[in-house]
Order: C-alpha cells, then structure tokens, then sequence
C-alpha cells in the first residue's frame, strides 16, 4: 500500500510538456497510455488509471479499422411495431431525482459528439450560479420528462443516441469498439432505471442476477457452493456454463421493444425514441450506423438485454428439472443431479440444442458451452 503514492507521485512527475505537444497518433502506444493514464489520475479515477497503463491502446485510424468497426455494426432493417396508442402514464421524474441522477456521473465523464459533459450541468448549478440552481434544475427535468412522455420528434432520436466510436485494440488480436453516449442520453436513462427500480423482481422471479441485485455474480458463486455443500452425499452434480456470443450487439431490437410495451410501458415511449430507428456512430469524419442490439453505455442496457433473454430462461425452466439454475446477464449457470456424467450428458445435449434453437427467436448466437462434474470428495 505504502508503494501506492509513490508509485502516483512518479507518475505525475514524468514529463508531460513533450507529450501533451505531440500529435496522438505520432505517440508510441505506451506514450498515449501515460498520457491517458495521467488524465485519469487528475480525475480522480485511480482504478482506471491502473487499467490504461496496461491497456493495448487505440487501434490506428486507418481503412482497415474503419471496415472492422463497419463488419461489427451489419445493416439491419428497423423494428416494425404497429402504432398502438399508449394509454399507459409515462414516467414523470421529479427535479431532485433529475439532480441526484446528474450527480450520480463520475466525474470526467467523457462527453458525446455534441461535447455537453456532466461536469458542465454540476457547474451551471453550482457557484456564482446557485442563486437560480433551483430554477435550472427544474428546467432541465422538464427536458428530461419531455423525452420520457415521448413528445420529441423522432427524428431527433439518432442524434440523441449517437455516440462517437474508439476502436480499443484487443490483447488477443482484433478490436472492441467503445462508444460514449450524449449527456442527455445517459441521464434520462438513468432516470428511467432508478424509477422502474424493482417492479421488475417478481417477473425475473430470482433468476436473473444482473439486474436490480447487487453483486449478483458473487451471490450465484455463494449459492453454488452452498448447493455443493448440502448435497455432500450425491455422487456428484453436473454444471453447464453458458455464454452467449457478442450478446448485447445482436439483441433483435423488434423483440426489445415488444418486452419493453408489456413489462415495462411507462418507459417504451423513451426506449423507442431511442431504438425504433438507427442511431449514427462516429469514427473521425466517418458516420457508421448502429442498427441491431442493446447500445454499449446505456444505463438501461443490462435491463433492456435482461428482458429479451428472459422467455428463453423461462422456457429452460419450463422444459427441465434443474437444481440450480440462475443467470448474470448473458452468462447462464444451469445445474442438475447426474448418477454419473455418462448418464447426464444426453440430456445436457438436449439442453443445448434447445438453446441453440430458442435463440434464433431473438438473434443471440451461443459463444461457448462447457460442463464440469463437481465431483465431492468422499
């Protein structure tokens, strides 16, 4: 620990003069890594700093990344929904939500093409300006409300959900695309996930461990071992992981917003605005398309992503007698009693093939599928 503040201060204290003069793209990936690294540590972002230093850097802006970014966004026609009209009460965000939700941004948070940042709306209600913060903030949650009952004409909707592109290269090879959304985007997405809460627990029906459920991932860990523990006198269980393949990108954006007019109609009319047509990316003076999936960074990604996925699961508990069976998201932990892996592994196929054939319904390719026998020692 006490290696830490040296380790910050010796990183400030490199040169910053010669770089910050320098063109990025004439930098050496280390160069643009201390660099980035350095503009996370004045931000108070440590954890992040420690990520950049390690990072492989920003794939060069050349043609070939520019048809890599544009293999990874295919064209897909838009959802068609018939036009219903909503009698439903759409939400209404009262103005200190609007202010905790604004406060609730990291700060630094990048900005999006239009370079509104988060930080700008704290600094407008703040100073010399909080004699009439009461008033702004109000205004600003009428914008927000303005969005949320849907009466923002649509064609705005691809500029409010579009978000310039960094293509990261990927340790192993290849690139990963990182999008930052507009302020305006984020907030009132936040707003709807704060507002919808919990409603939604009753119909995950303790199954789905990546929404609303703090740290979900460890409570499947603990339920597993606890699951292992109490049945000491089995022979053994067999557990199947399951991981889909690049599962929010290719969310089928019609089955989206189908779940989202039953199971949560007070917010379809925002989540429309912001699916229901292509979104643009930007990647320097190019202007690529986002036609498919739930967007990186949306606050309402994991739910939204949550809720396609959730008939499948459903149908898996439906078809199977299981001992376990709990998702994080788009990894799947599914356990059942074996004799022995011999017996167990016809009907594990035949679970797997109905994954693979459930999800065609809704556009998610299976990445990988494994099994372990957790064996108990005698």
């Amino acid at each position: 620990m006490n290696a830490e503040p040296a380790l910050l201060r010796e990183t400030l204290a490199e040169p910053t003069l010669l770089l910050s003069n320098i063109p990025e793209e004439d930098l050496e990936p280390s160069e643009r890594n201390i660099k980035q690294c350095k503009r996370k540590i004045c931000d108070g972002h440590y954890t992040a700093a420690v990520r950049v230093l390690s990072s492989s850097g920003v794939a060069p802006y050349t043609d070939a990344t520019l048809d890599d970014l544009k293999a990874k966004h295919p064209f897909k026609y838009a959802p068609s929904l018939p036009h219903i009209p909503t009698d439903h009460h759409q939400l209404m965000a009262p103005p200190g939500l609007v202010l905790d939700m604004i406060k609730s941004f990291p700060r630094g948070t990048s900005c999006g093409r239009d370079g509104l940042r988060a930080q700008h709306l704290m600094d407008c209600l703040s100073g010399a300006a909080v004699a009439i913060s009461d008033e702004l903030i109000t205004s600003i949650a009428q914008v927000v409300n303005l969005f949320l009952d849907g009466k923002c004409p649509k064609m705005l909707g691809e500029y409010i959900a579009s978000a310039p592109l960094t293509p990261l290269v990927k340790p192993g090879g290849g690139i990963r695309p990182i999008v930052m959304g507009t302020v305006w985007r984020r907030l009132v997405s936040k707003v709807c996930a704060t507002m919808i809460g919990h409603s939604l627990d009753t119909y995950l029906n303790d199954l789905q461990f990546g929404v609303g459920v703090s740290g979900g991932g460890k409570a499947i860990l603990h339920v597993v071992n606890r699951l292992i523990e109490d049945r000491s006198d089995d022979i053994g269980l067999s557990m199947l992981l399951v991981d889909f393949k690049n599962a929010f990108n290719l969310v089928d954006r019609e089955v989206m917003l189908q779940e989202v007019r039953i199971r949560c109609p007070a917010i379809s009319r925002w989540v429309e605005f912001c699916y229901s047509n292509p979104a643009r990316l930007y990647y320097g003076e190019h202007t690529l398309w986002s036609h498919q999936g739930v967007q990186q960074g949306d606050p309402l990604g994991p739910l939204l992503f949550a809720l396609v996925l959730h008939p499948l699961i459903c149908k898996i508990k439906d078809s199977f007698s299981l001992s376990l069976h709990a998702w994080y998201l788009d990894d799947g932990t599914i356990i059942r009693d074996t004799l022995c892996w011999e017996l167990c592994f016809p009907d594990l196929i035949l679970l797997a093939t109905t994954l693979n054939r459930l999800e065609r319904s809704i556009q998610i390719g299976i990445n990988k599928w494994y099994q372990s026998l957790l064996r108990n020692s005698e």
